[in-house]
């Protein structure tokens, strides 16, 4: 039997088995079939025994279909979980059936690119994660970016996974965003340079 089974069935139709045994023979029947689901010895009188059997086969069929159902169960999560890891993978994503998806600035900069770029979900991107990836850094060192980039990062992140927008060049979007990034400082450093605008240096 099954040790990873915490009940067991006795169906009502085979009650009545009881109902013509003596005391010794019911105690008899009713040990045996509480030893045989704790893996103990079983021994049985000669009028018990043969009634044990009927119960024991029941029993077996049992164990065998619960076994079959864990099986099925267990193929069925694994089904699952291998389905959900193609449909997060960045290179399994598909191209949409429409070229509008994507309206905003980078699109004309992105029709001179090849027509087999996958357009990749910023939400199943390598640039979403909590930390601003190494590729991004460097395309901020480039453009000599002189603001918190790992700050903007996070506005950038955080903008485009609320829309879950698709793009064929990411990296080229960070580069668009830095480029409109306004100069960031403290309070005292813009007031300090809204002042020398309007009265200069004097």
């Amino acid at each position: 039997m099954s040790k990873k089974r915490k009940s067991f069935l006795i169906y009502i139709d085979t009650l009545p088995l009881f109902d013509e045994l003596n005391n010794e023979d019911e105690l008899s029947l009713c040990r045996a079939i509480n030893h045989y689901h704790r893996d103990l010895p079983i021994e049985l009188t000669a009028v018990a025994r043969p009634l044990f059997k009927i119960f024991q086969a029941q029993f077996e069929r049992d164990n065998e279909r619960y076994a079959a159902r864990c099986e099925k169960n267990r193929a069925s999560v694994l089904k699952r979980y291998e389905q959900q890891q193609s449909n997060t993978d960045e290179y399994e994503c598909k191209r949409p059936n429409t070229d509008s998806t994507d309206r905003d600035s980078d699109r004309d900069r992105d029709r001179g690119r090849e027509r087999d770029i996958i357009p990749l979900s910023f939400k199943f991107s390598p640039y979403c994660s909590e930390t601003m990836p190494e590729e991004l850094r460097q395309a901020a060192e480039a453009l000599n970016f002189q603001g918190d980039a790992a700050a903007v990062y996070l506005r950038f992140r955080d903008y485009w996974l609320q829309r879950e927008t698709k793009k064929a060049d990411w990296v080229s979007a960070w580069r668009n965003w830095l480029s409109r990034e306004k100069p960031s400082g403290t309070v005292a450093e813009r007031n300090a340079r809204i002042l020398n605008r309007r009265y200069g240096d004097g």
